[in-house]
């Protein structure tokens, strides 16, 4: 064969193999297996849908009086997600009834309500991880769920220690975003103790998860903490999960909401 030709197509094999996702091996199969164990075992795998409420603090950088100042307001979040079938309700309601919203995927479109005014508008062009990706990522049951789909796509980055315990770091592919969550995960336990997001020449996300509860058999943590940098931004006060349970009306908009 002429020695171009064979130059030429061993290349082209390099490029098709390097653009080709790196499965995950034996070792990253062993963890994701550790962490399906701590969060419900066969109980957490055959989870059909949750409920969660959360008793939340949040703001935002320069939101506050001034720049350096992150002003941390009460607000309470319902979520109702049907894991199978794609589709996610999430009420936020404000302190002093200044702040009420919900954002509802159907299955098809996403929804945005305003219970204020009591209009609601629709964009056709989103999907189900464009918003409640984001609220996946602040629940460590809910990254815990997307690992174990993504599964064949985590990637063992390294084992560093954190708050005195051995923590293996796991890079996953998750859906909706093109910045992999880096999951650490007690080596111990299973448990997901903190998930970090780097943010190109932006910020570095810190998502910090602890005290962990079990309710029906499915773990969750009770506390959690975001961190923008070294800015606090959001954190809670407690958290309460109903696996299998989402309100057959969760999906659509309530009576007497008009489009705006």
């Amino acid at each position: 064969m002429n020695k171009f030709i064979l130059s030429t197509a061993l290349t082209g094999v390099m490029a098709a193999m390097a653009s080709v996702p790196a499965l995950a091996g034996d070792m990253e199969h062993r963890i994701v297996e550790k962490v399906i164990a701590a969060y419900g075992g066969n109980k957490f795998e055959n989870m059909k849908s949750v409920t969660i409420t959360s008793d939340l603090r949040y703001g935002w950088l320069g939101q506050g009086q001034s720049d350096d100042l992150v002003e941390l307001e009460p607000m309470k979040k319902i979520y109702e997600i049907d894991l199978v079938n794609q589709k996610g309700s999430e009420e936020a309601w404000g302190a002093g009834g200044g702040y009420a919203e919900e954002v509802i995927f159907d299955g098809d479109k996403q929804i945005t309500v305003n219970f204020l005014d009591k209009t609601f508008t629709v964009d056709e062009e989103a999907d189900f991880y464009g918003h409640f990706g984001g609220e996946i990522r602040v629940v460590d049951t809910l990254l815990a769920y997307e690992l174990m789909k993504q599964r064949d796509k985590a990637t063992l980055k390294g084992e560093k220690m954190y708050k005195g315990a051995d923590h293996y770091i796991l890079e996953f592919d998750m859906p909706g975003t093109s910045i992999e969550p880096q999951l650490w995960i007690n080596k111990d336990t299973g448990l997901i103790s903190k998930m970090m997001r780097d943010i190109p020449d932006t910020y570095l996300l810190t998502y910090i998860f602890g005290d962990h509860q079990t309710s029906k058999g499915i773990t969750y943590s009770d506390d959690f903490e975001l961190w923008v940098g070294d800015q606090i931004v959001e954190y809670a006060k407690g958290h309460t999960l109903v696996p299998n349970r989402v309100r057959a009306s969760a999906f659509a908009v309530e009576k007497g909401i008009e489009a705006a």
